[in-house]
């Protein structure tokens, strides 16, 4: 970009100087000034009015339809799939989850996510009773994976306690449901289940 030329004129009135742009005779130092002056005067409302956008109806509406556009989706999927494929990442899935089911059917909640991750980490991918392998990948919804670990209660109804707590596969759990390991392991030899390890 080819800037103005500037000439040496009659100083300014306002500011003593003598730089002059050719072609409209205006202090040139006064102009350089201008922009940061018009700023610092309206900085205080220019963010009012960027408040005052964000709490309307019209911003929460933008910021709806940012968050369900396909790339934003897209995005939020491979962010969450990346976080639950570390232990750190999965344990707080399954911590907070734990937490929500233990409020809703008002059972007792007593572990921390420390815990949970500290159980999941020295496990090393090895499920508790059933000795399978996790798969901490993810197929859609976490739901989805059978291998997924979950947090279970060794004696259900007893809540989420540092006694009363196991991680398990998601398949093991479901299949347990309110029974306890010992009826549900019975039902697996029963059936004959292949690649399940149950203890003796």
């Amino acid at each position: 970009m080819q800037l103005a030329e500037t000439v040496t004129g009659t100083p300014c009135k306002k500011c003593g100087g003598t730089e002059r742009y050719q072609r409209t005779n205006r202090c040139a130092a006064c102009a350089r000034r201008r922009p940061a002056e018009w700023a610092k005067i309206h900085h205080k409302q220019r963010l009012a009015t960027i408040n005052r956008y964000n709490h309307s109806e019209r911003g929460e509406a933008t910021r709806s339809v940012q968050r369900s556009s396909p790339q934003a989706k897209e995005a939020n999927r491979k962010s969450v799939a990346l976080s639950r494929s570390h232990p750190r990442g999965r344990a707080k899935q399954m911590f907070y989850g734990a937490r929500e089911r233990a409020a809703r059917k008002d059972l007792p909640f007593t572990i921390t996510r420390e815990m949970v991750v500290e159980r999941l980490t020295a496990l090393d991918g090895i499920a508790e009773v059933v000795a399978d392998r996790f798969d901490f990948a993810s197929r859609g919804d976490v739901h989805q994976n059978p291998y997924a670990p979950s947090l279970d209660q060794k004696i259900p109804g007893q809540g989420y306690t540092p006694e009363n707590f196991q991680i398990v596969p998601m398949w093991y759990n479901r299949l347990k449901g309110d029974l306890t390991d010992t009826e549900a392991l019975a039902i697996i030899q029963a059936a004959h289940l292949p690649n399940v390890s149950v203890p003796c």
